[in-house]
Parts: C-alpha cells; sequence; structure tokens
C-alpha cells in the first residue's frame, strides 16, 4: 500500500508527519510526505497562504504523482491526515 502523509496545518512536513512517514516507509510502505503549497520548502508566492481549495489540490496532486510510478498500485493509495490537513485530505477524496 501507498500512503501519503499530510502535515499539521500551518506547520512543515520535518514537524511530526515525517515521524508517521519513517515509520510507515520502515515497515514497507511507499510513502509520500510533502509541505503544502506555498509553506515550508515548496516554492511560490506569495508565501504563508492558507487556502482549502490549494491544499486540496496538493493532495489530488499527490495522488497523481504516485499513481504514474510504475511501482505504485493508484487503487491502494491512501491519506494519513494529521489534524488539519485530514480535513484538506477528505476533501480531495
Amino acid at each position: 500500500m501507498e500512503v501519503i502523509v499530510g502535515e499539521l496545518y500551518g506547520r512543515v512536513k520535518e514537524q511530526g508527519p515525517c515521524v508517521y512517514a519513517n515509520e510507515l516507509a520502515q515497515r514497507g510502505f511507499v510513502v509520500l510526505n510533502f509541505d503544502l503549497c506555498y509553506m515550508g520548502e515548496s516554492e511560490g508566492e506569495p508565501r504563508h497562504v492558507s487556502s482549502l481549495e490549494l491544499f486540496t489540490e496538493n493532495f489530488s496532486a499527490g495522488v497523481d504523482f504516485l499513481g504514474l510510478k510504475p511501482f505504485v498500485d493508484r487503487d491502494k493509495i491512501a491519506v494519513l491526515g494529521i489534524y488539519g490537513s485530514g480535513g484538506f485530505a477528505l476533501s480531495a477524496a
């Protein structure tokens, strides 16, 4: 199974989600952990924008990205949204 791990709202991937992602990867999962657009190490301007639509699209883009990998079964991609990212994950689903 493949898992996309969403960060805490207003935080970055290194502040918690990386712990979950690392544990899942050690157990054999393919994991994608990323900063939401305009946050952390992601690029783009303006910085620190808060947008349900943009953040929801980030999760959809994550599914598209993983789904194109030859070693990934697109039908088995799950999302682990932590705190605010849980809502973005639900919106994307």
